[in-house]
């Protein structure tokens, strides 16, 4: 690649300091971090245990793997999969590191609904129970090449941020609930089961006062669904309606949708709030797995060529780069000309050039010279033209 680059550069004397870098581009472009939409730690998982017998440990990385296995998959299907799930017995197989952590409980239980708080200043001067946890961390290309083997999908790209809205329809009234609630946590715990960054309402809540909710609990939607549009630095939204029922059970309905995208209704669920909250984001991850996971074809390459115009300087050659080797559907990348500010490089896909375009259109970093939609799903050699933006900044990073 480098000789290449060199024999093409000859060939344009006059950017001298594009010519001067190239060769530490083409160095860093293999070993910087990959960009996406929202950090997620996708092959690392985190499960309590009672203690720190090897036994116990074996145990833990099983429950770990099932995790970033539902993560990488986007759903729990894999589970009835006899190759897929005969790797749970061989977890400590792509363990790359662990670590216990030990924590104090610092709150009481959470109280059912209906019931009080249990006032904490009467626990002064009495010793709260310490949980201990491991943090397992799985190595990725190992761990990855044994999933795409199996010929599952894997979705490793950018994660769409939601705006969450969840309102409680409850006897006292309606209201909406964030983080702190029950429910609220429960739902924060299966988005991390899952990989799901979620952003709560609670902390834009100059948007709050400019829903109705009663128009949401009658199913008026239309004002609901034009101000979710023009939230800025998200990609969609996920509305949740609760209503508390006999037993500290409750009942969870809603939808979620990307921005000028499909809206898709949740079914009803009724059962404690871990229960339905896991039901709702499984379903949400398993819509959006269909549309961003790769499903890797080992036996076929896909290529394609992705012509970039306004690349002037090494910063934009090397932020560029940056930013195609990243998404998960490149598997190699090559450069071959460089004329004027035009950059154009050869990639290796292990998927069409259309499902390339749609991760590229997720959290776009280059702006379409023309319309992605009109990227042929097959093609010999198709060849996508962007722009490089003005203002030129990465998407934020993603493990």
């Amino acid at each position: 690649m480098c000789i290449l680059f060199t024999h093409l550069l000859k060939q344009s004397e006059e950017h001298s300091v594009i010519r001067i870098f190239l060769g530490l581009a083409l160095v860093m472009g293999h070993v910087l971090v990959a960009w996406g939409a929202v950090q997620v730690p996708l092959y690392q998982a985190e499960v309590e245990v009672r203690d720190r017998q090897p036994a116990t440990r074996d145990r833990a990385f099983r429950e770990a793997l099932e995790v970033v296995l539902d993560r990488l998959t986007g759903t729990a299907d894999w589970r009835t999969d006899p190759a897929m799930a005969g790797m749970l017995p061989r977890a400590a197989q792509w363990v790359e590191r662990y670590q216990y952590h030990e924590r104090t409980e610092t709150t009481s239980a959470e109280p059912a609904a209906g019931e009080e708080s249990l006032d904490l200043s009467a626990l002064q001067g009495i010793e709260l129970p310490t949980r201990l946890w491991l943090e397992v961390n799985f190595a990725p290309r190992a761990l990855a090449s044994s999933v795409k083997r199996s010929g599952y999908a894997i979705w490793e790209g950018p994660r769409p941020q939601l705006v969450v809205w969840l309102l409680d329809d409850g006897l006292s009234g309606r209201r909406w609930v964030g983080p702190e609630d029950p429910l609220g946590k429960a739902l924060q715990r299966a988005a991390d089961h899952w990989g799901l960054p979620l952003v709560w309402v609670q902390s834009r809540p100059e948007l709050v006062g400019r829903v109705q909710m009663a128009d949401v609990a009658g199913g008026f939607m239309e004002d609901f669904r034009t101000l979710q549009a023009q939230i800025a630095g998200t990609d969609g939204y996920l509305l949740l309606k609760s209503r508390p029922l006999p037993g500290g059970t409750v009942s969870l309905s809603g939808e979620f949708a990307l921005h000028e995208g499909d809206v898709h209704a949740l079914e009803p669920a009724k059962d404690d709030p871990d229960s339905v909250a896991q039901v709702a984001l499984s379903a949400v991850s398993r819509v959006l797995a269909s549309r961003f996971a790769v499903a890797y074809d080992l036996t076929l390459e896909n290529r394609a060529r992705i012509q970039v115009q306004g690349v002037d300087s090494y910063h934009a050659y090397a932020r560029t780069l940056r930013y195609l080797e990243a998404l998960p559907p490149v598997e190699q990348l090559t450069p071959v000309r460089l004329e004027g500010d035009v950059l154009e490089v050869e990639v290796s896909l292990a998927t069409s050039a259309a499902r390339l375009a749609e991760f590229m259109g997720l959290r776009p970093f280059l702006n379409p010279a023309m319309p992605l939609e009109t990227v042929p799903a097959q093609s010999e050699l198709p060849v996508l033209y962007f722009l490089y933006p003005q203002q030129a900044r990465l998407p934020e990073q993603s493990q």
